[in-house]
């Protein structure tokens, strides 16, 4: 994904689901909460590691992990273009659960009307 980006832009929030892979694979020992995996480059090449404020892991090669919730400090002084490429890692997320269904009332009380509702509030 490639954004063009304007002057001015200071911080940028990258946010995804996120998971623990310790907690999807017990084989797996990695109890870092992961959200996904980023190559990130400013006008064709990396930002410096300052640019990697808060949210991210280490790097793995060109990538890093991001922990569902990063930020990329940017202070940009002229237009830029910022690409971002996402890692086919085949990480697993957990579903978000539906919500319940409400149940009804055996026996509902009709609304009051709005004129009764207003002139209560007058009083």
């Amino acid at each position: 994904m490639a954004l063009s980006l304007p002057a001015g832009i200071v911080r940028l929030r990258l946010r995804s689901r996120r998971f623990i892979p310790s907690e999807m694979d017990p084989a797996r020992p990695d109890g870092r909460e992961l959200g996904a995996m980023l190559a990130v480059l400013l006008d064709g090449a990396p930002p410096p590691d300052t640019a990697f404020a808060f949210g991210w892991h280490g790097w793995e090669g060109p990538w890093r992990w991001t922990d569902g919730d990063a930020a990329l400090i940017l202070d940009l002084p002229r237009p830029a273009e910022l690409t971002v490429r996402e890692a086919a890692v085949g990480a697993r997320y957990w579903l978000t659960p539906e919500p319940e269904p409400a149940s009804k009332p055996a026996i509902s009380a009709p609304a009051p009307k709005e004129e009764t509702v207003a002139r209560r509030h007058r009083e």
